[in-house]
């Protein structure tokens, strides 16, 4: 899946998804177009799991893309959360995002298991892209 940003900053304060204002500036390039690592709906939002340009994995909001190609990579997965409504519901992914709960939190807290398991998966769908 890619998707290409429209925009990096004044997004109205979400009803639903990330906590964000409309002075918030998100680290991705207008124009520049990303691949999707994960997508979870959290807190009602939409967001988007992709290597922003600080070059680590960082959930954004749908807001800021266009879906340029929308297929879903093979391998993906698919469940929902029980963590209640202000966190995350549902998560599609590769199949470490999706079984291990924990592996989320740990992506953002930069725990190196999980970047390295983040890292070996974003090297493996750069090798299966097509040319």
């Amino acid at each position: 899946m890619l998707v290409k940003c429209l925009r990096n900053k004044g997004l109205p304060e979400p009803a639903h998804g990330l906590y964000y204002t409309e002075h918030t500036v998100f680290e991705v390039t207008v124009g520049e177009t990303y691949p999707v690592y994960g997508i979870s709906m959290f807190n009602r939002g939409l967001t988007l799991l992709l290597r922003d340009d600080t070059g680590k994995p960082n959930w954004q909001p749908i807001e800021l893309f266009e879906v340029v190609d929308g297929r879903l990579p093979d391998g993906w997965k698919f469940a929902t959360r029980d963590q209640g409504e202000a966190y995350t519901q549902a998560i599609f992914g590769y199949p470490r995002l999706v079984d291990d709960e924990g592996h989320e939190e740990a992506l953002i807290e930069r725990e190196p298991d999980a970047m390295r398991v983040f890292l070996d998966y974003v090297a493996s769908a750069a090798n299966d892209a097509p040319a």
